[in-house]
């Protein structure tokens, strides 16, 4: 009766416990937001670009620091293919206002560059046309 009790406790733990080992051995440690954003590239990569950005979007969310530049320029990306050049001037603006913040030269150009390209002109001039 007592060897009974054992094989049923042993064929109850051993299964429970090849599911958790092997839940654990399917995460590489890699944070969330990293995953999305390999996610949200392949989506790009696909031009499932509105897909791709929700994904980019929520990746944004749970980013930490310099990681929110990169993918906010993924963002700005997805919104110059769709076509909402607005959307992508008025997150531009935010790029160049945090990339200076944090002292990212290389981010700062690179939305600089991004947001003379989409207004048509030298965005360091003082003119100003459709929110540039």
């Amino acid at each position: 009766m007592r060897q009974t009790h054992h094989h049923r406790f042993i064929c109850f733990v051993i299964p429970i416990l090849l599911v958790v080992m092997t839940l654990i051995s399917c995460t590489d440690g890699t944070p969330d937001w990293q995953t999305l954003r390999e996610e949200a590239n392949e989506l790009y990569n696909g031009q499932q670009y509105q897909e791709a950005l929700d994904k980019y979007e929520k990746a944004l969310s749970e980013a930490p620091g310099d990681d929110k530049l990169t993918l906010r320029q993924d963002i700005i990306d997805c919104y110059q293919v769709l076509g909402n050049q607005a959307k992508a001037r008025e997150l531009l603006k935010t790029q160049l206002e945090e990339a200076h913040a944090a002292g990212n030269s290389q981010m700062e150009a690179e939305a600089m560059m991004t947001l003379e390209a989409v207004c048509g002109m030298g965005a360091r001039e003082e003119r100003r046309v459709d929110g540039c």
